[in-house]
């Protein structure tokens, strides 16, 4: 991980929740193994209200540094700095992924894979990816189309499931 995104300005409150590994409510199956092409981290940080709680009981650690009390939660850059990269496969509808055979391609709507990609390198900012839509209806490819769009834009695509404009 980037001291980049270390020092971002971050959030616990990012709004995705991962139920059965796949992010909630999402168009397509975004799997928690994402977390990190998300910019969702699970880092340390200072929890300020037990640290000044210890101060008043112990004002310095053994190292003679004000005292302070760490706590670990997951987070997200504001904004985040997405990272796909070409491999990445995704599925519409999200329970597509996990369906074998037949059952699987006879619910599948789209597959959207990235071809090509360059992360965001500052937050927000930056990135692309070029991806390949492939349709489907009653199991059979009706279209595969190409497009390029922005890391954040794709993010929104996986989320949404609407192509921007």
């Amino acid at each position: 991980m980037s001291d980049t995104k270390r020092r971002q300005r971050r959030t616990e409150n990012f709004g995705i929740q991962f139920t059965d590994t796949l992010a909630e409510g999402w168009a397509f199956s975004v799997h928690e193994a994402f977390k990190e092409q998300l910019d969702i981290l699970y880092l340390e940080y200072v929890d300020k209200e037990k640290s000044k709680e210890l101060r008043k009981r112990c004002p310095l650690d053994e190292d003679g540094k004000p005292s302070r009390v760490m706590r670990s939660a997951w987070s997200q850059g504001v904004p985040p700095q997405l990272s796909f990269d070409a491999g990445h496969v995704f599925y519409d509808p999200p329970a597509a992924r996990n369906m074998t055979g037949n059952d699987g391609r006879e619910v599948l709507r789209r597959i959207v894979q990235v071809v090509e990609a360059m992360p965001d390198d500052q937050p927000g900012q930056g990135g692309w990816v070029k991806i390949r839509v492939i349709r489907y209806e009653g199991g059979s490819i009706t279209a595969t189309d190409h497009h390029t769009m922005s890391q954040a834009e794709f993010g929104t695509l996986l989320r949404v499931g609407n192509l921007p404009r």
